[in-house]
């Protein structure tokens, strides 16, 4: 006689391909969700790195040009020196100096000044309001001497209040001497600080980057607007540590150092995108998991409802009929041909007890 139990394997073996099946589908998830995960990290490193290069890329810029510019007007009053007076020195630094710039830089003033500071060191002349009527001493500030020592060299100090702009500042000087090698004096220029945030700012093209000036000893220079500092609070932290390092990577931060400036650029990517983005992989793979376990949880149901628990009635009716009882009347039809052909063969065995089928 044909075995009844031969389709009742292959049906389990089925049920066992079929939640290997889901099994695998569920860690090809996992795979693809935590590789697309790895992917956007990459592109945030990618864009920290970029971004930073951009932001330090401008910063140069910034300071090479004002350099020139510095430079260009000394040469113009060393060129000068024989007819040298301050009437010559203020229509040099005079603003309608600057119409030669405007191809450049059309907002050069707003984040730039110049003045001429003597050989006494002290302020005689600026480029917005000429001669100064009582000079002001800058002999104090640390780039000041080295325009003496080192001429014809620009010398960047630290941030300070500018004597005439009265605006953060990061200053800088150009020594000039005679044919005598004698100290004429310097022209010194100081780039605005917030004019320079602005052109960082107009530089960042990723909008979920943002970015800090630190200067050497690991404080924040200036910063975009939102740059949030309780969120890079671990970041600045180690930076401080490691602010000789040329580059610095921690968490969603990248550090790099200005080349020949006592500076560095931070770039940083917002906690709340990462964050976001975190969420959204993590909800994908809840409904992706509830959805399996509600397939699984149904598949499971009507495979015990038309499979198994009729087979577990038969083997009850089975072990009575072994027995002895008569209960072919008990014995129900079922819409499974494997599961009638079991039926059938229990009628057999009712039958053989004796009972009239």
């Amino acid at each position: 006689m044909k075995n009844p139990l031969k389709n009742f394997n292959s049906l389990q073996s089925f049920y066992w391909i079929c939640t290997l099946a889901i099994l695998m589908i569920l860690l090809c998830s996992i795979i693809f969700l935590t590789s697309d995960y790895l992917g956007f990290r990459s592109h945030v490193e990618t864009s920290l790195k970029d971004q930073n290069d951009r932001a330090k890329s401008k910063f140069t810029e910034s300071i090479l040009y004002t350099a020139h510019i510095t430079e260009d007007i000394g040469h113009q009053i060393q060129s000068a020196r024989k007819t040298l007076n301050y009437e010559l020195i203020r229509k040099l630094l005079a603003k309608k100096f600057f119409s030669n710039y405007q191809d450049l830089d059309e907002n050069l003033a707003s984040w730039s000044t110049f003045s001429w500071a003597d050989k006494n060191h002290k302020l005689v002349i600026s480029s917005s309001i000429g001669i100064i009527k009582e000079p002001i001493d800058i002999s104090h500030r640390d780039y000041i001497p080295l325009t003496a020592k080192y001429p014809h060299h620009i010398h960047t100090g630290k941030p300070v209040i500018g004597a005439i702009s009265k605006l953060r500042s990061i200053p800088a000087g150009y020594g000039l001497i005679d044919q005598d090698g004698k100290y004429l004096g310097a022209v010194v220029t100081g780039i605005v600080i917030d004019g320079l945030k602005y052109r960082l700012v107009n530089t960042i093209t990723d909008p979920n980057i943002t970015f800090a000036i630190i200067d050497e000893n690991g404080e924040i220079l200036t910063k975009s607007d939102d740059f949030d500092l309780k969120k890079s609070k671990k970041f600045i932290k180690k930076l401080r540590a490691k602010i000789d390092q040329k580059a610095f990577k921690y968490g969603n931060g990248f550090y790099q150092k200005i080349d020949n400036y006592p500076y560095g650029i931070v770039t940083f990517y917002k906690n709340s995108i990462i964050e976001e983005n975190v969420k959204i992989r993590f909800a994908l793979y809840v409904i992706l998991v509830s959805l399996i376990l509600l397939f699984v949880s149904s598949a499971f149901f009507i495979f015990y409802k038309n499979l198994l628990a009729p087979i577990f009635e038969l083997s009850a009716l089975a072990k009575k009929v072994s027995r002895g009882e008569n209960l072919l009347h008990e014995i129900p039809t079922f819409e499974i041909s494997a599961i009638n052909e079991l039926a059938k063969a229990i009628r057999i065995a009712a039958k053989k007890n004796g009972d009239d089928y």
